[in-house]
């Protein structure tokens, strides 16, 4: 037997809805990003020097350089992108305790509690 769904645009959020629902509801993301899957905590989603960004603090997959930690995401770049029922507090501690000046910001997480 042969079911047939139909998918409609309305019916597949997209990538922009996906990052806001998982940042304002402290949920971490999966996607696969430059040949590597990654998993962890989106932060902060805008324009950053005319490039839509996501500020992602990364806790477990691959990356070029093989480490875990802060790194900007180009979003057009961002494949298979999956929102996790696993929560985050929320936000973290900067290196240089300062947030980035975004040309536009379209969410932020709210602080740890």
């Amino acid at each position: 037997m042969h079911v047939i769904v139909e998918v409609t645009s309305q019916s597949i959020p997209s990538v922009h809805e996906q990052l806001c629902f998982a940042i304002k509801y402290k949920r971490l993301i999966r996607f696969h990003y430059q040949g590597y899957d990654r998993t962890g905590e989106p932060h902060d989603y805008g324009v950053l020097k005319d490039h839509v960004t996501v500020l992602f603090y990364q806790t477990k997959g691959g990356s070029k350089t093989g480490k875990m930690g802060w790194k900007h995401m180009n979003v057009g770049e961002i494949r298979q992108l999956q929102v996790l029922d696993d929560s985050f507090p929320g936000g973290r501690p900067v290196p240089s305790g300062k947030h980035k000046n975004w040309d536009q910001l379209f969410i932020r997480v709210d602080p740890a509690a």
